[in-house]
Order: C-alpha cells, then structure tokens, then sequence
C-alpha cells in the first residue's frame, strides 16, 4: 500500500513576562530536535534501535531581540528534514516511516521529537498551544496519531504527560487537513526544565501499522516567565556628526557582552572607545562586558580634505572612470585613488596631466595617493587617417556596414594570423597554424585571419571567437578557398567581418547544431559566405545589433538526419535589433527560410532582441518546402517599449519541386507567428515577387498567373477579407480589418540602413549569379545550387524515403533538392580525409564534401614579413615587404594597406595570379609516393601536420 508524504507542523509561540517592567533581553536559546527510529521499506522494517539525532536549530535569539519587550507574544520557526537510517530501496514512491516495534499503547514508537529547554536557570516556561498540519494524507489507509507534551527534568526523565489531542484518518481528516490546533491544560507549570512535543501513533494503531513522515516545520508558542537583572548600555559618538555607532543603546542580561561598532563619516577616522573618559580599546568593533549600566564613546578625529577635478577635455575622443568618487569629489587627504582612461574607437590614449599641463602618466591606468587638491585630465588622440563613417569594405550594406573587423582602431595597431594547417586542436592546447589557434590565441588587438592552406577545416569540438575585432578574409586562400565542418563556429564577441568563407557543418558529429551561431553580439558582417548540409539551422543570427548578411548562400538543410527533434530542413533562424539581410539565395529547404526571431523578454542588454528592425530586401527565395516557411517576427515581450517590425522589400520567390509538392494549398510570402493579436510584431511588404511561369509552381488557382500577378501588385491583397489567395498570412490569427489596422505597415515609418534596392527582378539575376563564397573560386556545390536557383539545372539530388517521427506512421520521400545527408550528392571530386562518425564511434575516411585543393601550376603566394600582402605586391605599391606594420597602417582612404588589398582581391580589382611564389613542388597526379607534403611544399613525418591537396585527394600517411 503506497503511503502519503505527512507534513507536520508543531507550534509554539513564545508569551514572555519579567518582572523588571518593558526592559528587554537577548538571551540565547538552542533549539534541539530529536527524532528516533527511522527506516525506509515496503513490508519489513528494520527492528534495531536507530540513534538519536540531536543538533542545533534556528537562532532562538530572534525571539528576542532588542525591540521587543517581555510581555509580547513572538513566534519562532525551525524547518527539521528527518534523516533515515537502514535505508533501502522500495517499490514505488520511497517514504520515510517510523519503526514501529508494535507495543499496543505505542509507548515506545515515538515518531517526531520537538524539544525546547532555555540555557539559563533565570528563565521558567510553559507551551501554551501545539498544532499539526497534515498535507496528502491518503484517507481511510493511514493510521491514526496523537500529539503529546511531554515535561522533562534536569535528568531527562517524563514528569508530566499531556494528551493534547489525536488525529483519525478515517474521520478526522482528508488529503489536505491543515492546522489542527491544541491548547495546552492550564494544569501545566512552568518551570525551566526542558519541554518536548511528540508526534507519534495514537494508541491502538502502533502494532502493525507505519506513519510516514517527510519534511516536518516546528514552530510554536509558549508563556515565558521569570526574573532577570538587565543593564543599559550606551554609545555616542564624539565629537557629533563625526560617524555613527551600532548598538547606539540596549539592555542586556546583566553579565553579558556587548559588541559594538563605530563607522566613521568622510573626513574622520575612528581614534578609539573611552569610558568616563578612559580609553579602553581601539579595536573596531569592541567587545563590552556589561556589569551594570554603562555610557561608552566613540571618538573621533578630523581628517584633512582634498579636492580632485578630473575628466578630460576631450568627451568625443574618450572617458574617464575612477575608483572612487568620493564626496562630490572630495576626499580624506591621504586616499588612494585610481583613474582608468577609456579611448573611444578610431583614438588612443596619450597621457594623463596635472592643471598646469605637467605629464603625470602615460599608463591608462593611474593610482596615486591624493594628499591636496588636485586636477588631472586625460588626454587622447586621433588614430591617423582614421574615419569614424567608413564602411566595412567597399560594397557593404545594411546596418552592420559600419563594423571595422581587424581594421587598426587605436595606437595598438593591428595583427596578422595564417591558418595554415585544415586539422583542429583543443581549446586548452591550442596548435599554432590551426583555425582554433587563430581566433582564439592573443588579445584583443584587431586581427585579420588568412589561409596558407585549403580544403575542409573539419572542427572536431565547438569553436567559441572568444575575441572581438576581427576579419576573417576567405579571398586570399589558396585553391578553391576554405569550407568549415563538423562543429559549430560561435560568435561571443563584437565587430567581426566574415568574407568568402563555406559553412558546411554535415551529419558526423553527435549534436545537432548549426554550423555558425551568432547571438549576443553586436557589429557582424557575413559577406559571400555560403551555409548548408546543417542538421539544425543553416545558420543562427539573433539576438544581435547592427548586423549584415549579404550575397551569400543558405541551402539544403539536412531533412532527416541524426536530429533529436526529427525531420528538420531549417534555412536560418535570424533577426537582430538591427539587421540586414540582402542579396542572399536561400534554396531547398523545407522551413525557416527564414524564421525571423522576433521579440521576447529580456533581463540584461541584447540577451533577447527588445526593439527590432529587420531588412529583408533584394533576396531569392527557390524551392521552399512548406506554405509557412517563411514566418516568425512576433512580440511577446512585456515591455510596453519593445517592437519588432520586419520591412521585406523586392524579395524574388522561385518554386521548385519542394514547392510543388509542399505547398500548394497555400501561398504566402510570410506566414507571420504570434499566438494572438497582442503578440504580433508589425509588417512592410512592397514589391516582392512571385516567379510567374514559372516550371514548377503547384497547380490550383491560387498558382495561376492571374492570381500571382495580384499579389505581386499587392503584397497585402486579399487580407482583410480572409481571401484564400491573399498576399500574406498571420500563422494564428485569422486575417481581418482589425490585424491589418494594428500589423500591416503602408510605409516606412523612418530611414532604414541606407541600402539602394533593386527589383526584385534584377535581385534574381544578381543573386544566382554571385552570391555564395565565390573566391577564390566556386566550389561545385555552390556552382550547382546557383544553377539550380537560376533555371539553368533542376534540382536532382534528395534524401531517400524514411517514416516520419513527427507523424509516425506517415512515408516520407523528400522531393527534388532536399537532402538527408551530404551523402546523397554527388561530387565529381571531394576533399578526402579521416573524421570521426560520433554515431558508431568509428573514425572513418570521408568523401562527402567537395574538393577545394590546388589546381595543377597553383602555388602559395610569397610574403616575407607576413603582414598579409604578397612580396611583390607591396614592391609595387612601395611598401616594404619587410616591414609588417605597414600592412595595418591605415591610409588616406580610411582602410589600412591591407584592407586595401583584401578588398582589391575581392572586387576583381587586384588579380593575385602576379603575386603567386615559385619554385614549389608539387606532387604529381598519379604519384603514389608514401610522404606527405604542405602547402609549402615540404615533406612531413606525420599525418595531419599539413597537407598538400591535387586533384582531389588528400595524401594521407593511412594511404600508404
């Protein structure tokens, strides 16, 4: 039979009376619990005698503290968990219960113990009331119990007995009985001895049956007399106003000690404890023995005053914080203080000065001691050149443009790191040459991270850039560039650039995860980057500010893979305070193409998108799966101020086989979230575009060019009247005036970026043909979804048919363009190497991603002084290739030397075939050498150190 936890709770309030009328008393008094014979079990209980717990409980002196006087009623409570002893496990629920030895008066089975004796013999008390409180009692299966109050003398014997009351439970009480209240019989007499409360079996149930405990409050009452000798003490402080004292006044048993504590006031220091004009101690606080009344002082001493200015002249170049700010800035002379310069962006520190322009410091930080009145300034500088309305690079759009990357910022200049290995290390044992190592060795100088290798970076742990101001310049690669792999590359820190850079995460790890997350920062540009094959999302990017994503690609998300959740096939989860996303082609997956985040609570700055403007303008959107792909963008935020308006401006729509078969009942551009109409966000729509003619658009009217070409002229049509064929959707909330009136925005309500839009149109023609990492060149993945995208190829490659975990029992095939793996493509040639395959276990040579090594004749670019710019390049714009500064050193334009360069190569304005080293080996084709060989051409010992790829193998000391 499964016994009911019993909640019990015994109480005692405390009536105190002295002789000695409204004096006071902070007497201490344990409070001791006691409780016997515990086991745990289903049909047999342990017989053996358990120990007898005693400890300390709550602080009884909260009874009686200084403000409150003999005579008034005070409460006390203690919470008591009851610990078991020849513990086992049971059947079922698991409950502590009493041992019951089965006397038939229960003499001998008390269950819980509440004892109460003060540690003074001036003291005498009696309990007034006791109550019990039962919660999940299991009515008519649990035995009755009684509570008793027992009086104890000095030896512990029982010298009263009081049956208070009993509680049956086939009468008395159901599943939640509460506060069942006793008083005790005024025959009770108080004495100092000790009291115990007792809960145990009531008489007749003891044999045989079991009461089951669980957490047990004691709190109570109980009369208080007696007579005891008090003596007042008292502080002042000398001379007044100078500080202040703790206890200033109170009455103790006389005998007893008083602690007390002097804090002096600004301009004083504390000299030290006088009686009748005799000191009796410096320490602070003091230990006073109050023999009888007493008058105590606390002393002291004026201190000297200073005066401190400080600041600078300078507010747009920077600030200044100090440790202290004292008392309107005056100080006790003597203190020490520090000062801590803070350079705003694109300026340095200089130095700090005195009022006379005397140089104090040239450290940011400052400590000195303030012994007169003082004024100390700060003074910054301008980085040369240095211009705050530069964009990030030529071409960069949205409200992320202003993000400067590794760009030099201050006098610290700026760094170069080569990645020049494609295998990873481990956070604690960072490898020089590896990705790992790159972002995340140094400090936070601004860094730019290029390549003197190529192929897959295959991560074999999570990636956090745990530094801010950084490039990651893809262009420059060797090959055919970079592809990242396997584990997730997060983002933590602010202003990064991300150009030319393949994200191609696969099904090999164990976790689910999208291969670049980006939340929680601010500043961040993705340029021509390309996102698939992800068992989660594509890409993630919210909870952000200032933020652009342009021409790149997001593409077949994996359907079903490895994920927990099922069937999946997500583009990207995106938004951000400040975000813009354009001239990207998101291709063959099922949903979130995007999911816009939308606004939610937040308790912290950008832990949760609060005031939203997403731009969404001049992006292809081709074979999307569910009618609801695109959707999000609500407000469920509490915060009156909080919006989120998403403004989706001559987006280009193109079906494909996806479409056909997975959406053709229904046709949005947006099918916008929000659980009810005080949840949505606010929508602009103009001059999106449905693809007309197009080969695979579903059939139904609602696909006829007729009826496309309405919602093209109208990206509202149909709305307020519930239309079958309207323009847009509200996922939970059925179309009408009323929505329309508070969701559907006519026109801008401010600026946004800045960005020049296309049509929607010529956005198609634009985007399927440069978007994704195009440099150094296009992989074949990407020359295929570009294809596709633009009509030139149809879709061919999808997962094989599986049952669907969402709906079991429902066959699923994936149409055209929607993969379950990396596997079930295709490569005409792909980058092999060993990873491990975290499902089996089992490390495996992977041929799933494509081959992006060196072409025959291909060589690495020669750069003495790495500084990021090839020998001959800087020769030719009279730089010196032995000289790594000048790769950072910003120039008239704004952008450094090797911006400069980056940016060339990126444009098509600079070619890099001039700069490339000679004299390099380079394997042959059919070799079948057993070596290994770098980028540098050297011969390696080991695998994995640095690989030299042809023709699309990697040679691997497994091959030999």
């Amino acid at each position: 039979m499964k016994q009911k936890l019993i909640l019990l709770s015994l109480f005692m309030t405390i009536v105190s009376t002295v002789l000695a009328q409204n004096a006071t008393v902070t007497t201490h008094w344990p409070l001791n619990k006691s409780i016997k014979d515990l086991a745990v079990g289903s049909t047999a209980y342990n017989s053996a005698t358990a120990s007898t717990t005693t400890c300390e409980g709550t602080d009884v002196k909260q009874m009686l503290e200084t403000s409150v006087t003999f005579g008034s009623k005070l409460a006390f409570q203690a919470t008591i968990t009851p610990q078991s002893y020849a513990t086992k496990e049971v059947t079922g629920l698991q409950l502590l219960r009493f041992k019951v030895q089965g006397a038939a008066d229960g003499s001998n089975d008390y269950g819980m113990i509440l004892q109460i004796k003060p540690n003074t013999t001036d003291l005498t008390y009696v309990p007034t009331k006791v109550g019990v409180s039962v919660a999940s009692w299991v009515k008519n299966s649990s035995p009755a119990f009684e509570v008793l109050l027992l009086k104890l003398n000095a030896a512990g014997e029982v010298t009263q007995t009081y049956e208070l009351g009993k509680v049956n439970s086939h009468a008395d009480i159901d599943a939640n009985y509460d506060d069942a209240s006793f008083d005790v019989p005024a025959t009770a007499t108080a004495s100092n001895d000790a009291w115990q409360v007792v809960v145990r079996m009531a008489q007749g149930y003891a044999n045989g049956k079991n009461l089951a405990m669980g957490n047990v409050t004691l709190t109570g009452t109980a009369t208080v007399g007696g007579s005891v000798q008090l003596s007042t003490f008292t502080a002042t402080v000398v001379p007044e106003g100078a500080g202040t004292v703790s206890p200033a006044q109170t009455s103790v048993v006389t005998g007893d000690n008083v602690s007390c504590t002097a804090t002096p006031n600004i301009g004083y220091a504390f000299e030290g404890w006088y009686i009748n004009n005799v000191q009796v101690g410096t320490d602070n606080p003091h230990l006073f023995t109050i023999n009888s009344d007493t008058q105590a002082e606390a002393r002291f001493t004026k201190l000297d005053e200073a005066t401190l200015t400080y600041g600078t002249d300078m507010p747009a170049m920077g600030s200044v914080s100090i440790s202290d700010k004292g008392d309107n800035g005056k100080y006790n002379a003597g203190t020490v203080l520090t000062l801590t310069a803070k350079a705003n962006k694109g300026h340095y520190f200089v130095r700090w000065e005195d009022g006379n322009g005397n140089v104090l410091s040239t450290s940011a930080q400052y400590t000195f001691t303030l012994n007169t009145d003082m004024t100390i300034k700060a003074v910054f500088a301008m980085v040369d050149n240095y211009r705050a309305d530069l964009i990030a690079f030529p071409g960069a759009e949205g409200y992320g443009k202003y993000t400067t990357g590794g760009r030099m910022t201050d006098n610290r200049g700026a760094k170069v790191y080569y990645v020049t290995r494609t295998d990873d290390c481990s956070d604690d044992a960072l490898v020089e040459g590896t990705l790992r190592w790159a972002l995340r060795t140094g400090d936070d100088t601004p860094r730019t991270i290029l390549f003197r290798t190529c192929g897959t970076i295959y991560l074999t742990s999570k990636l956090s850039v745990n530094h801010p101001n950084i490039t990651i310049a893809g262009q420059t690669a060797p090959g055919g560039g970079i592809c990242i792999a396997g584990y997730q590359m997060k983002l933590t820190q602010p202003n990064i650039i991300i150009r030319h850079i393949r994200f191609r995460a696969g099904d090999l790890a164990a976790t689910s995860m999208s291969p670049l997350d980006v939340e929680n920062v601010h500043h961040i540009v993705l340029d021509h980057c390309s996102f698939s094959w992800s068992m989660e999302e594509n890409l993630t990017l919210y909870d952000t500010d200032s933020t652009t994503m342009q021409w790149c690609i997001s593409a077949e998300g994996l359907y079903y893979s490895k994920n927990v959740k099922g069937e999946r096939s997500y583009a990207m989860q995106w938004g951000g305070e400040h975000g813009t996303m354009h001239h990207c082609l998101v291709s063959s997956c099922i949903s979130r193409s995007p999911r816009f985040n939308g606004v939610r609570n937040q308790a912290k700055p950008l832990e949760h998108d609060l005031h939203v403007d997403n731009e969404f303008a001049n992006n292809v959107i081709f074979n999307w799966g569910n009618h609801n792909s695109i959707h999000g963008g609500e407000n469920a935020s509490a915060d009156e101020s909080s919006y989120d308006r998403v403004y989706m401006i001559n987006n280009y729509y193109r079906p494909g086989p996806a479409t056909y078969s997975g959406a053709a009942a229904k046709r949005y551009f947006v099918s916008a979230s929000g659980d009810n109409i005080n949840l949505v966000g606010e929508w602009y729509l103009s001059d999106n575009k449905f693809e007309l003619s197009s080969r695979w658009a579903p059939n139904g009217s609602i696909w006829s060019d007729t009826e496309l070409q309405k919602v093209n002229n109208d990206n509202y049509y149909g709305f307020t009247s519930d239309y079958a064929s309207r323009a847009m959707n509200f996922w939970s909330v059925s179309p009408s005036q009323t929505l329309a009136d508070k969701a559907l925005l006519h026109e801008l309500p401010y600026a946004l970026s800045g960005m020049t839009y296309e049509t929607a149109d010529e956005a198609y023609r634009q985007v399927t043909q440069k978007a994704g990492a195009s440099l150094p060149r296009y992989d074949e993945v990407d020359e295929r979804l570009l294809a596709e995208a633009a009509g030139t190829r149809q879709p061919q490659y999808h997962g094989s048919t599986f049952e669907s975990e969402k709906k079991p029992g429902t066959m699923i095939t994936p149409a055209a363009g929607i993969i379950n793996s990396p596997a079930d493509i295709t490569l005409s040639r792909y980058d092999e190497f060993y990873a491990k395959d975290e499902a089996t276990g089992q490390t495996i040579k992977t041929q799933m991603w494509p081959w992006m090594g060196m072409e025959e004749g291909e060589q690495l670019m020669q750069d003495t002084d790495q500084d990021g710019m090839p020998d001959e390049y800087e020769k030719s714009a009279g730089l010196n290739p032995n000289d790594a500064s000048d790769g950072y050193k910003l120039t008239e334009s704004g952008y450094s030397n090797l911006e400069i360069f980056l940016n060339g190569v990126a444009d098509g304005t600079i070619d890099l075939k001039p700069y490339k080293m000679t004299g390099i080996r380079t394997p042959q084709k059919d070799s079948n050498e057993g070596a290994i060989y770098n980028l540098r051409g050297q011969r390696l010992l080991h695998p994995h150190k640095g690989i030299n790829i042809l023709n699309g193998r990697k040679y691997l000391a497994e091959d030999r």
